[in-house]
């Protein structure tokens, strides 16, 4: 088969010619099960690794037939980088088969830049640290009965951005680190200088895994984890991927000889289309083992994902019924009500999620519409707490609201650390999700007494309110959910019912102490031993 290549970045990072930056990108021309698993370049004095698999769409636009074209790109940063010239430039293949890419001599290489280079002092950091970890943890007296002192948990977030995967994996870290079972490190799969574009909810959760330990991001320089060097040393004793989306990171980590363990978030339509089935495929191949946070997600990976069923573990997403508990107690309807400006008396429905189709925040609207024909003139609020993105949306959504005539009924809030204390203010919850594996959110309404209204098909919520904490109406049928919905208004009893239902199975299955504990052992029975052979 052909190959096609380019090298896109051949320069020397410092005077003294001892650190290369070389990238491009490279693939095999084929069908997709030929392609390219890593890269290398091989010399008269050894092989030095690089990072293979990173996204290239200018690639893939340029040769649009070949499946191999989009995950093509690669980096090295090679030290003590004179005394690899001459050297050939080779890729392996998923057969093990080795290919020659190019050839390349130091006459090849430009000069170094004349300004100092973003992340190459982290990079060189890293190197000195990752080969002193080997020795270091040989000589480490590990104690079965203290872990601590053994090596860290590697735990991967694909963003810090305000959402329900996000907050979970930051209250997980938290609440391990009180516990101190081991050590713990972060790598959020964004460049590091993403982080200097960050808003003010997504600070909190980078804050937040800042506070936790040691966080890395991909290098600005190479497009590779900042401790690339550290995971294929075999540093950590666990790679804790938090979503299926990492399956491009995963792949481009190889060789790697650490345990991997997935946490799947997502349902069918977000894996095989927002994400895509070739980037699962190559996450599932590298995971030893996967946490589903429902039954739903379990399905998804067993029937559609070719997931073998002895591999899943299911560890519901949850929420904490002692936050729940302690916000009672310093607050009421009433009082917050009082705050909030909204009458006892008023009927109010909120509702939570970013401004994404999978949370369905534009059927908000008509469904206020559906539900104030329900009501015959009764006062009511329709809540939507969460981050509509750009200001073009949120005014497309006021523009909703004032001609349908719903001005002072139907809000807009912007997220809110304080959920619960919201919460507070409503009769009920609408979880309005075309696909949802759990939602976080309709669990701390849960907590909270508050009953929910689902669709039926969207994902988890059909497994919480067969429980009786709640309600489900046929899949995106709003004249349905507005019934659902009068009921609570007109007969209250019915809706404190189900949500102290809602609020016990919640203590009894989903509270976080208990997921906590089960993704613990878990980690803990998946992980390396302490000591490196």
């Amino acid at each position: 088969m052909d190959s096609f290549s380019n090298i896109d970045t051949s320069r020397w990072l410092r005077p003294d010619q001892d650190v290369l930056l070389l990238s491009g990108w490279a693939f095999l021309s084929g069908k997709a099960p030929s392609r390219w698993t890593n890269i290398r370049l091989r010399t008269a004095n050894g092989i030095h690794l690089g990072y293979y698999g990173t996204p290239r769409p200018d690639v893939q636009n340029a040769y649009p037939k070949e499946p191999n074209a989009l995950f093509c790109g690669f980096s090295f940063l090679v030290f003590e980088a004179k005394i690899v010239f001459p050297c050939l430039l080779e890729a392996t293949d998923l057969d093990g088969h080795t290919h020659h890419v190019c050839s390349l001599e130091a006459t090849q290489v430009a000069p170094p830049p004349s300004h100092a280079v973003s992340g190459l002092e982290v990079m060189e950091r890293l190197q000195v640290m990752a080969e002193a970890a080997p020795s270091r943890s040989r000589s480490e007296s590990v104690s079965t009965q203290n872990p601590r002192t053994g090596k860290p948990v590697l735990f991967i977030s694909h963003d810090f951005a305000y959402a329900g995967a996000q907050i979970i994996l930051l209250r997980l870290l938290r609440w391990l680190r009180l516990r101190d079972p081991f050590p713990i490190e972060v790598l959020i799969n964004v460049p590091r200088n993403a982080s200097l574009y960050s808003s003010v909810t997504e600070r909190e959760i980078l804050n937040g895994f800042l506070e936790i330990g040691p966080v890395h991001f991909l290098s600005d320089l190479t497009g590779a984890p900042e401790n690339l060097p550290l995971i294929r040393s075999g540093y950590y004793s666990l790679l804790y991927a938090n979503t299926s989306t990492l399956g491009v990171l995963l792949a481009a980590l190889q060789p790697c000889p650490i345990p991997v363990l997935s946490h799947v978030y997502e349902l069918a339509f977000w894996i095989e289309r927002r994400t895509s089935r070739a980037v699962f495929e190559r996450q599932s191949s590298h995971t030893d083992r996967f946490i589903a946070c429902s039954q739903a997600v379990r399905d998804v990976l067993v029937n559609r994902m070719a997931v073998p069923s002895d591999k899943i573990d299911v560890i519901y997403a949850c929420a904490s019924t002692e936050r729940a508990r302690l916000t009672r107690l310093q607050h009421t309807q009433e009082s917050v009500r009082h705050e909030l400006g909204i009458p006892l008396g008023t009927f109010v429905v909120e509702a939570c999620g970013t401004f994404d189709w999978r949370k369905g925040a534009e059927l908000l609207v008509p469904l206020a519409v559906a539900l104030r024909r329900r009501l015959q003139g009764r006062d009511f609020r329709v809540i939507w707490i969460g981050d509509h993105g750009p200001q073009i949306i949120k005014d497309q959504f006021e523009h909703e609201v004032e001609y349908a005539g719903l001005g002072g009924k139907v809000q807009l809030i912007a997220p809110q650390q304080n959920l619960p204390w919201w919460m507070l203010a409503a009769d009920c919850f609408a979880l309005l999700s075309r696909e949802d594996p759990f939602a976080m959110v309709m669990l701390e309404a849960g907590t909270l007494g508050l009953p929910v209204v689902g669709f039926d098909g969207s994902g988890g919520v059909k497994e919480y309110a067969e429980s009786g904490a709640g309600i489900v109406v046929p899949y995106l049928d709003l004249e349905a959910y507005a019934d659902a919905l009068a009921v609570f208004a007109d007969q209250p009893a019915i809706a404190c019912e189900i949500g102290a239902r809602a609020e016990a199975q919640i203590a009894k299955h989903y509270d976080h102490e208990i997921s906590f504990q089960r993704t613990l052992d878990l980690v803990l029975s998946t992980r390396t031993p302490n000591e490196i052979a």
